[in-house]
């Protein structure tokens, strides 16, 4: 993708518009979103010397009453008094020539004045009843967008797919969220991270770069969407240019400590957690990245801490919930890991992390059924991970469900995205004890490419080394076999039996051919006289 001047010209116009339009209703996300990706298309090309066009209010003329209600609505929105918001309001709503961005300020105030008792009722015994209140909120949110009909403009609809999505209607908010970035499509802020879990949405995101050359957005984008394709060397890259453009940033911080954690840097870690800290220590993704830097070094009391911090500052901020959870794993405190990864699903069902955790908490705790029925939730939302696959193998293959061909499905499933080797390795090993020689053979020689291509000398690389020996010499392919047997001479632990089953081979190997040359039958072959010392040839 690439924009010609003109359209450059128009795309840019359009951000313009969208930064005023989102700023008039509140959206601080979607207009910060707009204004980094003006930034992001660098210099203008055009050579145009010409003032940018002011933005103008997108929305139909309406009354200076109205206006002034407006106004001073904003005012009590920006001091989080939604309510007092909504009544200034009111008046208005069913005029007919009423302004679609009053109706939308109105609507959107109900709903974050619901969240705002969500959070501020949670832990309080009339919890249920705060619950009741907020489902009240989104069915009249719903039924007053929905009068609107095809009067409503984008951003009402966005506010409906959000609505939807809190009542569970995934269909609907699916629908209601691609009307709205057909209507506005400059507003798809909080819609475009949903476009990084496979590698076809990783090559539009980098197509765009050519145009968004200079785009934090894009790179941030892009780096998530490394992180969740597990290509965390590429991801961290990303990251640290991020870092290099701006030094006190804190978006993103969290992914990026969730990186450096898997790769064990524990100088990164400290480094990354100290600078958020001197930038903003009261934001979750702070908190976030030092209960990492804690977790890394062991601590997991004090890792612990630092993520109900996170969630002090933000009941809603689902990867502390999710981290917890995996510290009370550490500190073997089961029913705890499962409260707070049940509280990552309550909040967001679509989070395969914690999923994933509930399963493997469940694991931990000897009920294999259970753990597979939350590996299969996990597997569900991200089909082409091969974790989540050999979880439920695993689980299987326990001797609780002892269900080997389902395991070995599993394994199969997990087998075309599996880059740690788990997958390959598990299933030779199972053919090999179902007596399964081929298949075991075939799965052998698969992880023993993938070790040579990855370097790795392990005890995988000498038992896939020791079967395929022994298989290629009972097939009589003793070629084969020599050479498996000569690469398990460079192997502590195996040398003695390589160098014995080497020099069996070679005194059959000339037999043989001492046979095929006079024309005698192996029934007729004598006995050596002595040892053949073997020298392996050089690699």
């Amino acid at each position: 993708m690439s924009f010609k001047s003109n359209n450059a010209a128009q795309a840019r116009q359009e951000l313009r518009q969208a930064i005023w339009d989102c700023r008039e209703r509140r959206l601080d996300v979607s207009a910060k979103w707009a204004a980094q990706q003006l930034a992001g298309m660098g210099e203008d090309s055009s050579g145009s010397q010409q003032r940018p066009q002011i933005p103008q209010e997108s929305s139909p003329s309406y009354s200076i009453q109205e206006e002034d209600a407006y106004q001073l609505a904003i005012s009590h929105f920006d001091f989080r008094e939604y309510l007092s918001a909504t009544n200034v309001l009111k008046p208005y709503i069913g005029n007919p020539s009423s302004s679609l961005k009053t109706y939308f300020l109105y609507y959107y105030s109900h709903y974050l004045s619901a969240e705002k008792q969500r959070a501020e009722k949670r832990a309080a015994p009339a919890g249920l009843a705060a619950w009741a209140a907020k489902d009240d909120y989104l069915l009249y949110i719903k039924a007053g967008i929905e009068a609107l009909g095809t009067a409503a403009d984008g951003f009402l609809l966005y506010l409906l797919g959000l609505v939807f999505t809190e009542l569970k209607d995934e269909p609907q908010a699916r629908a209601a969220l691609c009307q709205a970035v057909t209507k506005y499509p400059c507003n798809c802020a909080s819609l475009w991270l949903e476009l990084q879990e496979s590698h076809e949405a990783l090559e539009v995101m980098e197509s765009l770069s050519a145009d968004f050359k200079d785009s934090d957005v894009l790179l941030r984008s892009v780096a998530l969407a490394y992180n969740n394709l597990q290509m965390y060397d590429e991801a961290q890259e990303m990251f640290e240019m991020l870092l290099k453009r701006d030094p006190h940033r804190i978006d993103g911080m969290d992914v990026y400590s969730n990186i450096i954690y898997v790769k064990e840097d524990y100088a990164g870690l400290a480094t990354l957690a100290r600078r958020c800290a001197e930038t903003d220590p009261y934001r979750p993704e702070t908190c976030c990245v030092i209960g990492n830097y804690y977790s890394l070094r062991g601590q997991h009391e004090k890792a612990i801490v630092y993520f109900r911090r996170a969630l002090k500052l933000d009941p809603g901020y689902i990867p502390a919930w999710t981290l917890m959870g995996h510290e009370f794993v550490e500190l073997k405190n089961p029913s705890a890991a499962i409260e707070a990864y049940q509280k990552a699903v309550g909040l967001r069902p679509n989070d395969y992390r914690a999923w994933y955790g509930l399963g493997q908490t469940y694991e931990l705790v000897n009920m294999p059924s259970y753990a597979l029925h939350y590996y299969d939730k996990a597997a569900q939302l991200r089909r082409n991970d091969s974790r989540m696959w050999n979880a439920m193998a695993h689980c299987y293959a326990s001797p609780a469900l002892d269900n080997i061909p389902a395991a070995i499905r599993c394994y199969e499933r997990a087998l075309e995205n599996d880059k740690e080797g788990v997958a390959v390795q598990q299933l030779a090993t199972m053919h090999k004890k179902r007596g399964d020689k081929k298949e075991a053979a075939k799965y052998y020689r698969m992880n023993l490419v993938r070790i040579d291509e990855e370097g790795l000398n392990g005890q995988d690389a000498v038992e896939a080394l020791q079967y395929l020996a022994q298989y290629h010499k009972e097939e009589g392919e003793l070629d084969i076999a020599s050479t498996y047997f000569e690469r398990l001479l460079d192997f502590q632990g195996a040398q003695e039996d390589a160098k014995s089953e080497l020099r069996e081979l070679q005194m059959e190997m000339t037999r043989a051919k001492a046979n095929k040359a006079t024309g005698r039958s192996p029934g007729a072959m004598s006995t050596p006289g002595s040892d053949m010392g073997i020298t392996p040839p050089p690699r």
